[in-house]
């Protein structure tokens, strides 16, 4: 990983493996979401903009939803994930490392 200029995509999966593999080793096999539904989005195309306005208020988004998007590429094979999933993906992962950061 010294060319931070591109990333090949099976090291994504690599490294969720390694930190999925410390995390068992920890004794801790999930983490409790209970309360952490609802979330401010910054919208992709606009995360790396330093300047951004984004006004009084920024999007809600919601874990459920990502969640439950989610499950349906695990349950429709024949579903072709999309950018959004891999978002929805970080979104849920932000929740994850808030957790298990507690």
């Amino acid at each position: 990983m010294d060319d931070f200029d591109s990333l090949d995509l099976s090291v994504l999966a690599a490294l969720s493996q390694r930190i999925i593999d410390e995390y068992k080793e920890r004794g801790i096999h999930e983490v409790t979401l209970t309360g952490k539904d609802l979330y401010q989005s910054v919208a992709t195309e606009d995360m790396f903009d330093l300047e951004a306005d984004f006004g009084d208020a920024l999007p809600i988004g919601s874990l459920d939803d990502d969640l439950n998007e989610l499950s349906k590429l695990l349950n429709d094979p024949s579903r072709s994930p999309t950018a959004v999933d891999m978002e929805r993906l970080g979104n849920v992962l932000r929740a994850v490392s808030q957790v298990l950061a507690e």
